[in-house]
């Protein structure tokens, strides 16, 4: 018994259509006339690149999901596994799976009410920015975090484990988690709520201001515009070296030049 459909060119969907069986398709999987129907498949989808309403499934294998943008109510599968994951925007309400395993995710923005997976496990997540209400998933691990802004209500995860947090602002309520483990942070701002984990570990914290709740600690610099605690009794220290303050940049107002 076969259970799995073959299409050898690419798959154009008419109407909202469901696969009892995995599904191959040689090509793309597309929507007639531009238009955009869900699909549901009871088994794995694999592919070259989705362009449709909604993906439910179990796991999406594939190369790349390489295209304009993915633009859905919901992703609802067991794992994403794939190569690179390059497009415009992510635009959803809920992407729920398992894993999300890849080498990278490149793409403009990621706009979502709600991440919620088991593990994030890639080479890099590469955008301009992050907008969702929520994260939660069991732990995040990859090689650098390069993004504009990281914007969110809370991050709820065991652990954060990756080489860079490159960033411009990092705008949320609550980040809660088992361990923040990096070697550099490297941002304008940190505003959050509160920052909830074992140990926040990492080389260099280098950013224009940072309002934390009780601790914040950096192992070898530590180089600020300005710090803020909110909490009466806090910890805020170099292990290796002092807080070095930044001066404010002054500018000449005739002809634009910097001030030394």
């Amino acid at each position: 018994m076969n259970n799995k459909k073959v299409y050898q060119g690419d798959l154009i969907l008419e109407k909202d259509t469901i696969f009892e069986e995995d599904l191959k398709v040689e090509g793309n999987i597309i929507g007639k006339d531009g238009d955009r129907y869900n699909l549901t498949v009871k088994g794995n989808i694999d592919c070259k690149n989705i362009y449709c309403g909604n993906i439910n499934c179990l796991d999406i294998n594939c190369g790349d999901i390489d295209c304009g943008n993915i633009d859905c109510v919901d992703i609802n599968c067991r794992n994403i596994k794939c190569e690179n994951i390059n497009c415009g925007d992510i635009n959803c309400w809920k992407i729920n799976c398992g894993d999300i395993d890849c080498w990278n995710i490149d793409c403009r923005d990621i706009n979502c009410r709600n991440i919620e997976c088991w593990n994030i496990n890639c080479g890099n997540i590469d955008c301009v920015d992050i907008n969702c209400l929520d994260i939660n998933c069991r732990n995040i691990k990859c090689r650098d975090i390069k993004c504009r802004n990281i914007k969110c209500e809370n991050i709820n995860c065991g652990d954060i484990n990756c080489g860079d947090i490159n960033c411009w602002n990092i705008d949320c309520e609550d980040i809660n988690c088992l361990n923040i483990n990096c070697r550099d942070i490297n941002c304008w701002n940190i505003n959050c709520g509160d920052i909830n984990c074992g140990d926040i570990n990492c080389w260099n914290i280098d950013c224009e201001d940072i309002n934390f709740y009780a601790i914040c600690i950096a192992y070898q610099t530590f180089k600020c515009k300005s710090w803020k605690a909110k909490r009466n009794n806090f910890i805020c220290k170099c292990l290796d070296g002092e807080i070095e303050i930044k001066e404010e940049k002054k500018f000449c107002d005739k002809c634009g030049s910097e001030l030394k």
